[in-house]
This record gives C-alpha cells, sequence and structure tokens, in this order.
C-alpha cells in the first residue's frame, strides 16, 4: 500500500487538477504541472509493479503471480497512456487501473492462502 497509494491518488489528482489549484491544495499536478505529475505517476508504478513481483522470489504462489502479472501491466498500460496523454480521461483510467491491481493482487493473496 506505500508504493500504491502515491499513483492511486496523484492520478485522481491529475484529473481534478483544477478544482485543487482552485482550492489552493498543493497536490502533485498543482505543484509539477499535469505533464510532469503524469510521469511521476507512471515512473511509482513501475516501482509498484517490481515491488509487487519481489514475493514470487520467496515462494508466492501461481494465483499470486497472475494477480501481480495481469494487475500490474494493466496498471503500467494505463499509466503509459496517461504519461503519453495527461488529461482527465486518462488520468480516471489510470485511477481506476490502481484499483483493479490492488484487488487482482489482494485476489491472488487470498487464493494462495486458501489453497496452502
Amino acid at each position: 500500500l506505500f508504493l500504491w497509494t502515491p499513483p492511486h491518488f496523484w492520478s485522481l489528482a491529475i484529473a481534478n487538477e483544477s478544482q485543487y489549484a482552485a482550492a489552493g491544495v498543493p497536490m502533485l499536478p498543482v505543484v509539477v504541472g499535469t505533464a510532469r505529475a503524469a510521469r511521476i505517476v507512471h515512473a511509482n508504478t513501475l516501482a509498484l509493479v517490481a515491488a509487487s513481483l519481489l514475493p514470487l522470489a520467496f515462494g508466492a504462489g501461481w494465483a499470486y503471480a497472475a494477480g501481480a502479472v495481469i494487475g500490474g501491466v494493466h496498471f503500467l498500460r494505463k499509466t503509459h497512456a496517461l504519461a503519453r496523454a495527461p488529461e482527465r480521461g486518462t488520468a480516471m483510467a489510470a485511477f481506476f487501473a490502481s484499483m483493479v491491481q490492488l484487488s487482482a493482487l489482494v485476489g491472488g493473496v487470498l487464493i494462495d492462502a486458501a489453497l496452502r
């Protein structure tokens, strides 16, 4: 969750940047601009996906592997699209992809735990 939180909330902040700016809330896209914030979101997602694959080296099962890979690839595709076109639609797609990624990962953990 530590690595998941920034790209999740910054994607939402990119989608609502004008509202944060109007309210004077210094969210990342308000401070550095939406284009740079989108690149930061994608870089953070790369770190998140890499970290989510580490348990595979320590014996995580097939369900965890499937959740980590499928959820991670989906999230990376959406943040890559966001970095290429930092606008509300791609930001919301990345935001929802973050929830898919987390759900796939937790689902994999639960299935692996149930099968042991």
